[in-house]
């Protein structure tokens, strides 16, 4: 191989590195926070979540909507979020009823609370 093929080879093969060190260090958040509360709204759990999530879109400088996911004691919206990709968009606000549910109901969810879900505090 001569020595100008073997420079644009080293050139393209830096500028294709670059570009993708690029893309995977995009900084967060880059869309819409979509913050799912698995209460009805106007509740305590609901109205909680509302104001962390005007927090978060101060701070974070990017819209977070608040989806209020009701039915089975929390346990929709947690599924919901349980299966929404895992890059930080999806987030659930819930209490404490949540992992009694899941214990009482085991046998009908259809997710693992604790390997689908990361605690964020």
């Amino acid at each position: 191989m001569n020595k100008t093929k073997l420079g644009t080879n080293l050139l393209v093969s830096t500028l294709l590195v670059c570009g993708t060190i690029g893309a995977a260090t995009a900084e967060y958040p880059e869309k819409p926070v979509r913050f799912i509360v698995p209460f009805s709204t106007g509740g305590g759990t609901d109205l909680q979540g509302r104001l962390l999530a005007d927090k978060l879109r101060q701070g974070l400088g990017q819209p977070v909507l608040v989806d209020n996911r009701t039915g089975n004691g929390g346990l929709i919206g947690a599924e919901a979020v349980a299966r929404a990709a895992p890059d930080g968009y999806t987030v659930l606000m819930t209490s404490a009823s949540i992992s009694l549910n899941a214990v009482l109901q085991k046998n009908s969810i259809r997710f693992n609370l604790l390997k689908d879900f990361d605690p964020v505090s």
